[in-house]
């Protein structure tokens, strides 16, 4: 078990200076993390729910390789 996979701590982030995602205007920091068994690219500012962003189902974490369905 890593601080990724255990802590739900973001794997890669990036700040645009505009985002299309629902046409907001200004600054938005876009982060890649793994939540619930899925790993998410999600506005951090509104990442609450797991409908928002995009997601893909993953059975293993990407950095330590640990099983996420054992949970």
């Amino acid at each position: 078990m890593c601080a990724i996979c255990e802590d739900k701590q973001t794997i890669l982030s990036k700040e645009f200076p505009w985002a299309i995602y629902e046409k907001v205007i200004g600054e938005t920091e876009w982060s890649v993390f793994i939540d619930r068994g899925y790993l998410r690219l999600a506005d951090k500012e509104d990442c609450n729910c797991l409908d928002h962003g995009e997601k893909y189902r993953i059975i293993f974490c990407p950095i330590c390789g640990r099983d996420l369905t054992e949970d």
